[in-house]
């Protein structure tokens, strides 16, 4: 895939092939594919978002994000 895509397109394509990897995944193992399938509720995310924050593994994050880009996060793929 990589090579046989325009290099202004492969990220959009690299995104696509996470996507429909995650819906396979879902219909082999009947996993979820977003935190509205795996029970999370909304009311849940402030709480979400400050453990997230205070993780260690922020530290090796390749992006610093705050407790805001957290939330921004969990509501773009609550489902």
């Amino acid at each position: 895939m990589y090579s046989r895509t325009p290099e202004k397109e492969r990220a959009k394509a690299a995104a696509l092939s996470v996507k429909r990897l995650a819906r396979r995944l879902h219909h082999l193992t009947g996993m979820p594919v977003t935190l509205a399938q795996a029970g999370v509720e909304a009311s849940q995310f402030a709480d979400i978002a400050r453990t997230a924050i205070d993780d260690g593994a922020m530290i090796v994050n390749p992006r610093p994000a705050s407790y805001e880009d957290v939330l921004r996060i969990l509501e773009a793929v609550k489902g």
